[in-house]
């Protein structure tokens, strides 16, 4: 409660030493270690490296918590939740987005690329409930002037494209933004008794349609490469029309052409094609694989963040037409990225759409030549009402089971969530202090090291591959829950902002130990409040 206060108010936190996150504390007592070597000096070097990073970690944490602070006040007019004393204007939104963008960037997030949607468009590793079930955006239901430069809004996508950082649009970048941080592996175990069999079922009809086609093509011979060539140049015409107005059908448009003119699509895919990829299409199966447990994985987000702003203000926003509705979701699959979006509707399945039709023109078929001849009989009657009976019930279950599939996705959505609004921002903070800590820890560790050997000094890069090599390297760090990805860029601002590293050309060396103390002492006894322009200036200006 204290801490929570002082969070608050602005006060300023306990002194840095010892550092009071068990994480941060065994790194920095992990990375001394390998200066300790006996002597007086190496466990002098030793000492003073974890006074070094105890100030480092105190420093780096109070303007973090400055930082969230001066976030969530600039986010209070915007959030949805609440309802604004006035009426924010809307250059505020921007201004908003602008200073979350650049935060994020930092911290290691990045924008989806339209490479990922293609990716996520193939399948779901959600509930195997819903694997096959079709989703729908409801575009009509979220305002794009958040992420529009014409209405005001801010274009993230044309601000990487600026910085260097551009990627291929997807379909949903005109409505709303979806940030991606870090890679894991998501698993799940079970028996799949009914994807195994669908699985099997579509292989053996794949192995037919091979076979077939090879016995077409041996039989014809050359005679099927005009109609090859036909279908590819008619392919590449449609592809090249639908591009311009949506590249999602364009490329899945170019992939079924690809499968119908080569022989060997149709087969199905090799296994162990991924590393991590040990999906169900993936893998050997035969009528013994109904009976066992199989473990599924997937690669991951770990951590997905949606930005984005709804139309009808008035019901989810409390009637303020700028409000900014935020989203964070972890361990999230890269093929469920598209069940995160809001406004999604569940589509029936193309074969539980068949099933239902097929009924229907059954029955139709069936009843028609005897209500046509006996319509106002017994049997007639009956058969009428028989008829309306199963049509109404077969209507019922195709609206109960939609309800139970948008159900599902709700629950995955809610299962994954870990934060909204504010709680979404104080998250991204918590995330923000602790990889900048853990970069910082690491490149005092190198720099301090390369000082010790009299080595020349690192570029950001080199820098940032030594930190790397030491993460997979050491045993002794793989039960801590650091991030494998560092960025040069990010780790040359870090040192530059605490100023304990000098630049030397394109290079960066560490400056004498007790003068890197010193200053970082003076950066940690100066007042809080004297962080404030500054976070305010990375905030606007990255």
């Amino acid at each position: 409660m204290q801490a929570f206060s002082q969070l608050l108010g602005g006060a300023p936190p306990p002194p840095p030493a010892p550092t009071t996150r068990p994480v941060e504390d065994e790194l920095a007592r992990v990375l001394s270690r390998s200066f300790d070597d006996g002597s007086r000096g190496g466990r002098a070097a030793a000492a003073q490296f974890v006074r070094l990073a105890a100030l480092a970690c105190g420093v780096i944490g109070r303007r973090h918590r400055e930082a969230a602070l001066q976030l969530t006040r600039l986010y209070r007019a915007h959030d949805p939740s609440l309802r604004p004393p006035l009426p924010p204007r809307p250059a505020a939104a921007r201004r908003l987005c602008l200073s979350l963008h650049h935060s994020l960037t930092r911290t290691g997030f990045s924008l989806c690329s339209r490479e990922e949607e293609v990716a996520a468009a193939e399948g779901h590793f959600g509930d195997e409930s819903v694997w096959n079930v079709p989703v729908a955006m409801e575009w009509e239901q979220l305002d794009g002037a958040l992420v529009d430069e014409e209405a005001g809004g801010f274009d993230a996508y044309a601000a990487d494209e600026a910085a260097g950082r551009g990627v291929a649009r997807p379909s949903w970048a005109h409505k709303l933004l979806l940030y991606s941080q870090g890679e894991t592996t998501v698993q799940k175990r079970g028996y799949f008794v009914v994807a195994k069999l669908e699985e099997m079922a579509v292989r053996a009809l794949a192995r037919a349609g091979v076979m077939s086609w090879s016995l077409v093509h041996a039989a014809l011979g050359y005679s099927m490469a005009p109609l090859l060539g036909v279908c590819k140049r008619v392919g590449s015409s449609l592809e090249a029309a639908l591009r311009t107005a949506n590249p999602l059908w364009a490329d899945r448009l170019r992939q079924q052409t690809e499968r119908l003119t080569s022989p060997t699509a149709a087969s199905p895919p090799p296994l162990g094609r991924r590393a991590t990829d040990t999906s169900i299409a993936c893998m050997p199966l035969g009528w013994w694989s109904l009976f066992e447990q199989t473990t599924l994985r997937a690669p991951a987000y770990s951590h997905v963040l949606v930005v984005h702003r709804h139309a009808d203000a008035a019901t989810h926003a409390h009637g303020n037409a700028h409000h900014v509705s935020l989203g964070l979701f972890r361990n999230v699959p890269k093929v469920d990225v598209e069940l995160l979006l809001p406004h999604q509707q569940v589509c029936m399945p193309a074969f539980q759409r068949s099933q239902f039709g097929a009924m229907a023109v059954l029955g139709v078929v069936l009843a028609s030549p005897l209500l046509h001849q006996e319509a106002l009989s017994l049997t007639g009657l009956l058969t009428l009402y028989t008829f309306g009976a199963y049509a109404a019930r077969t209507a019922l279950r195709w609206r109960s089971t939609k309800q139970l599939y948008q159900q599902l996705l709700l629950s995955y959505q809610s299962a994954n969530r870990i934060g909204s609004s504010d709680g979404a921002l104080l998250y991204l903070a918590h995330l923000a202090e602790a990889a900048e800590k853990q970069t910082v820890l690491l490149s005092l560790r190198t720099l301090l090291q390369q000082q010790i050997d009299r080595a020349p000094p690192l570029s950001a890069a080199d820098l940032v591959a030594r930190n790397e090599a030491v993460l997979l390297s050491w045993g002794e760090l793989s039960h801590l829950p650091l991030e494998r990805h560092c960025d040069a860029r990010a780790t040359a601002d870090h040192l530059a902002r605490l100023g304990v590293a000098e630049e030397r050309g394109a290079r960066l060396a560490l400056k004498p130990l007790d003068e890197a103390v010193a200053i970082a002492q003076a950066l940690w006894d100066r007042p809080p409040l004297d962080d404030r322009e500054a976070i305010e200036r990375e905030l606007a200006g990255g």
